[in-house]
């Protein structure tokens, strides 16, 4: 009778564990929780975020076909656990249900084992192709000067050479449209502008529109009246940036009839209530 009841008392232990193991896998599966499936799934470079159904729908139907069958083996698993160990529990002692129960323990061991080594096997096929298909990085050449630099790089002041680009320009072809001239500042070169000479040839961003010596930029508009003449009354340049945007309002006057926003703040050009 002794060894009965310790035999339930370990059975019921045993389930509890697995009870409480299949709570906290059951909360880390599934699709948009960050969970085992989405990550395994994500290996495989297969999209379980509904919200990209349009761009990549195969992708995704896959993605969420993989999470769903695999969290149902989860519980198939949990199930054939929990109901050999009741049929263990009330066998009374039959030798066959006891075998039965012990058998249908073992197997659905053997086959949440070879679900967790596929996802081994997966994710080591996956992480293979994809590292086949990355260019890895080119190492950084040292340098003494421009000239032990490959075309379109240039020798930095670290010793290493880098792109001929933004502020590691020397001509200025290596600057993009919106900063047309590499300047010199000490021994350092950043693209930018100084006048709106250098942004002339650019028809929709004709002024050079100063942030700060080294990042200025050919811009669209300096002030509010060159946007308003061009765009209309309703439109300001935006500070920072240089470009046209459309103003909600210049005075309290554009919110006459928007309700309790009857005051036009004018730094951020919206109507909104007055401040009391």
């Amino acid at each position: 009778m002794n060894k009965h009841y310790l035999k339930i008392l370990i059975i019921v232990l045993a389930l509890s564990v697995f009870l409480i193991a299949g709570a906290v896998v059951a909360q880390n599966i599934g699709v948009g929780n960050n969970g085992i499936v989405e990550k395994i799934a994500g290996q495989g470079f297969f999209k379980t975020d509904a919200s990209v159904a349009n761009e990549t729908f195969l992708e995704t139907v896959i993605g969420q076909i993989i999470a769903i069958f695999l969290g149902f083996l989860g519980i198939l698993f949990l199930c054939f656990i929990i109901y050999s160990g009741i049929q263990w529990m009330t066998s009374g002692g039959e030798e066959e249900k006891i075998t039965q129960a012990k058998t249908r323990i073992k197997n659905a061991t053997i086959g949440l084992a070879l679900i967790f080594f596929s996802f081994i096997i997966a994710n080591t096929v996956y992480t293979f192709f994809y590292n086949q298909t990355q260019t890895p990085a080119a190492p950084q050449q040292h340098c003494a000067g421009d000239n032990d630099c490959p075309q379109g790089q240039i020798c930095l002041n670290t010793g290493l050479c880098a792109p001929a680009e933004g502020h590691n320009c020397r001509r200025n072809n290596d600057c993009p449209p919106n900063q047309p001239v590499c300047a010199s500042f000490g021994d350092v070169y950043w693209c930018t502008c100084s006048s709106d000479n250098d942004c002339s040839n650019l028809h929709d961003t004709p002024y050079c529109y100063e942030r700060n010596l080294r990042t200025n930029i050919c811009a669209e508009c300096l002030t509010d009246e060159q946007c308003q003449q061009k765009l209309g009354r309703l439109n300001v340049c935006a500070y920072g940036t240089g470009q046209c945007q459309a103003a909600e309002c210049l005075d309290d006057s554009d919110c006459v009839g928007k309700g309790e926003k009857t005051h036009c703040f004018s730094l951020i050009h919206t109507c909104d209530k007055p401040n009391e």
